[in-house]
Parts: C-alpha cells; sequence; structure tokens
C-alpha cells in the first residue's frame, strides 16, 4: 500500500509543479512582450546555471550526510552561508560580466540583478538538500516551485503599482526567490532540535562534503545544460522574441515529459526489490508502453490542437511556437525513453551512464545549433535538440543490451 502512497504523492507533487510551471509562463507570456519574455527566460536561468557550475555538488553531498547522520551540524550551516555567500559573490561579478559580453543588447541593470540573485539562489539550492537529506522531502518540493507560483503573483501586485516591463518581471522573480530562501531559513530555525554542535573542525567537514559531492557534480551539471544549453544559444545567435517562442514550446513538451517522470519514480522505486531479471525487463516494458502511450496522445493533440492551444493562452502571440513544437516532438519520444532505460539501469547501479549519456548530449546540441541555426534559424534549433536526444538513446540503448548480459551471467 505504501508504494502506491508514494506514487500518488508524487503524481500530485509533478501535477502541482507543472500547473505552477504553466501559470508563471503564461502570466508572464501574456504580459510582456516577445522580445521581453526572451530577455525575462535568459535571466532567470541565468543564476540558475551560475549556481550549478560553482556547487561542486554541495546539494547532494549535503543531503547524503544529513541523511547518514539524521542531524544537522553547526559547522555545516555555517559552511552552506559562507560557501553561497563568497563563492556565490564571487561568482556573480565573474558570471555577470560574461554574460553581458555574450548578451550585450540587454540592459546592463537586468545582468546585474540577474547574476546577484546567483548567491540567493546557491542558498536556496543548498538549504533545499539539507531538507531532502532529512527526509523532508516536502518542504525541498516547495522550494523548488515556490518560486514559480509565488513569481506570477507578485508580478500582478507590482504592475498593479506601476508599469508592466521586463524590470517589473525581473523584480518579481528576484521576491519570490527571496521569500522562498527566507522560508528555507524560519523552518530551518523551527528545525533547531536537530541541529548540533560537533567536535570536527570546518575544514575537514568541507572536505567531506567536497569528496561526497565531486562524483555527483557533474551529473547534475550535464543534466541542467542537457535541457537548458539550447537556451543560451538560442539567446546569443537569434533574436530574443525567437527565444521566447522556443520557450513556449518547450513549456508543452517539458510538460508531458513531467508526467512521464511518475513512470520513471515507479520502476526506480520497484526494481531493487525484484530479483528475477525477468520481471525487471517486464516491468520496464509495461513503462515502456505507458510512456509511449502518453507521449503518442500527447503527440496527437498537440499536432491537432497545438496552434489552437498556443492561439488561445498566448493572443496574437507566439505564432511560430507550434512550428517548433512539431520538430521537437520526435525528441519527446527518445528523452523518454532515454529516462525509462536510464532509470532501468540506475536500479542496479549503474546510473554513471546517466551523466556520460548527458555529456554527449550537450556536446551534440551545441554542434548541431552552431551548426542548423544559421541554416535554419529557429526550427533548427529545435532539429537539434530532437537529433541530440536521439544519439543519447541510441547510446543508452547501446549501454543496455552491453550490461544486460551481466544481468543473467
Amino acid at each position: 500500500m505504501n508504494k502506491y502512497k508514494v506514487v500518488l504523492m508524487s503524481l500530485i507533487l509533478q501535477t502541482i509543479g507543472i500547473a505552477g510551471n504553466l501559470i508563471s509562463r503564461i502570466v508572464f507570456g501574456n504580459f510582456l512582450s516577445e522580445e521581453e519574455f526572451g530577455v525575462y527566460n535568459i535571466l532567470i536561468l541565468m543564476p540558475n546555471l551560475l549556481a550549478l557550475l560553482v556547487n561542486i555538488g554541495m546539494g547532494h553531498a549535503i543531503s547524503i550526510k544529513s541523511a547518514r547522520s539524521k542531524i544537522i551540524s553547526i559547522n555545516l550551516i555555517k559552511i552552506i552561508y559562507l560557501y553561497s555567500l563568497i563563492i556565490g559573490g564571487i561568482t556573480s561579478i565573474v558570471g555577470g560580466y560574461i554574460f553581458q559580453e555574450i548578451y550585450n543588447d540587454i540592459h546592463i541593470p537586468l545582468i546585474i540583478i540577474g547574476s546577484t540573485l546567483t548567491t540567493i539562489f546557491l542558498l536556496n539550492y543548498l538549504l533545499s538538500f539539507l531538507f531532502l537529506g532529512l527526509q523532508k522531502s516536502n518542504i525541498y518540493f516547495l522550494s523548488t516551485n515556490l518560486v514559480h507560483m509565488l513569481s506570477p503573483l507578485i508580478f500582478i501586485i507590482i504592475i498593479i503599482m506601476f508599469n508592466v516591463n521586463i524590470y517589473s518581471a525581473v523584480l518579481a522573480y528576484s521576491i519570490a526567490l527571496l521569500l522562498v530562501t527566507l522560508f528555507l531559513k524560519w523552518k530551518l530555525y523551527r528545525n533547531k532540535d536537530v541541529i548540533r554542535k560537533n567536535e570536527i573542525k570546518m575544514t575537514e567537514e568541507f572536505k567531506e562534503l567536497a569528496s561526497l559531492g565531486l562524483p555527483l557534480y557533474f551529473t547534475s551539471l550535464f543534466n541542467f545544460l542537457n535541457y537548458r544549453i539550447d537556451t543560451f544559444i538560442i539567446g546569443a545567435m537569434l533574436s530574443f522574441a525567437l527565444l521566447s517562442n522556443y520557450t513556449i514550446a518547450v513549456l508543452f513538451i517539458d510538460s508531458v515529459g513531467k508526467i512521464n517522470q511518475i513512470i520513471n519514480i515507479l520502476i526506480f522505486q520497484k526494481t531493487p526489490t525484484i530479483t528475477s531479471e525477468k520481471k525487471k525487463e517486464k516491468l520496464m516494458a509495461q513503462g515502456v508502453i505507458i510512456s509511449m502511450f502518453i507521449c503518442s496522445v500527447a503527440s496527437l493533440i498537440l499536432v491537432i490542437f497545438g496552434r489552437q492551444l498556443i492561439s488561445i493562452i498566448f493572443p496574437g502571440k507566439f505564432e511560430l511556437a507550434y512550428q517548433i513544437i512539431l520538430y521537437l516532438i520526435p525528441g519527446m519520444f527518445f528523452i523518454s525513453l532515454f529516462r525509462i532505460v536510464y532509470h532501468r539501469l540506475a536500479a542496479d547501479g549503474y546510473g554513471k551512464y546517466s551523466s556520460i549519456g548527458s555529456l554527449i548530449c550537450v556536446i551534440f546540441t551545441i554542434v548541431f545549433n552552431l551548426v542548423l541555426i544559421p541554416i535554419y534559424g529557429i526550427t533548427g534549433s529545435a532539429i537539434a535538440s530532437s537529433s541530440a536526444y536521439f544519439i543519447m538513446f541510441l547510446y543508452i540503448i547501446f549501454i543496455y543490451f552491453k550490461v544486460r548480459r551481466r544481468f543473467y551471467l
């Protein structure tokens, strides 16, 4: 019965996350111009990327350490705050300069705001993993989704009082991120019963975190770049208006992918408890069938009604998004299959192949974008993404059949 509760809770959380992200995109997409919406997407992804580049796997390490000890050391909290302040501050300055050089069409004050958020985002990120390790996954979920739920509400309040522009949108996101971070700090204070003094020096504790986190660092970084590197490339090579059309197309495709993640969770949780390899394969086959059914139904809806859906949700905007969706649909199938096979392998201790697959996908995404965008424009980026996902899928299938032989030895 517990496994069904877990799946049901995962479904509820995924649904809330999808709804929050959709509402956020709908609000900002309707109130901002296409150009401004493209800029907005670059600016909110900027602190995310910069924080991931310098976190050296600290988030996962903090989660592992707190899960093992069931307590939080004072030194660990100090490390989180100092690391976020010092490393996040330095990264904000360096990252802001680099982004200004790449995206010189974005106003400098906006770049400064976006890069400054790196410190807050990094603190939010590390604190959220602290609660994940303490088995408080509801708090972790809130920290990763509440920003997208709060930012449109704050944005509406701001535009009622002031004008509608890109500064209003970025300010709303900044306030939402700050509020969620303060919420995490408040929850940490409320859980002070699990905070303990320790005799380990802060330098020793940091070394332990680094040794735990570094092996996981590249996996999380590559996974992020796998899904978001095309956004930064499009923003640099094409107009922000075209980027906004691409963002809306990805929104529809990603929503289907998040629904499919429920299947991945189910397979990942059940596989380790099954001893028969044939039963494991049968379970994976069922997951593939369900996943492909969801993708097929979603594809049919998007092909037939996609243009109408976009025109209803975003009247008079994002007319190119439908065409982009058509080129992204094949990639939706490939990435869904990749996740199913990867989780099957991860359950048997072969999770390392995910980061390798993501790295391969990132490399091909960059290469294909640089080649296809000058030829086909924004649709070239969609073709590049689907093609890179196809190569990543071929890689994981090759690994699966290679590893599968060991299952039967």
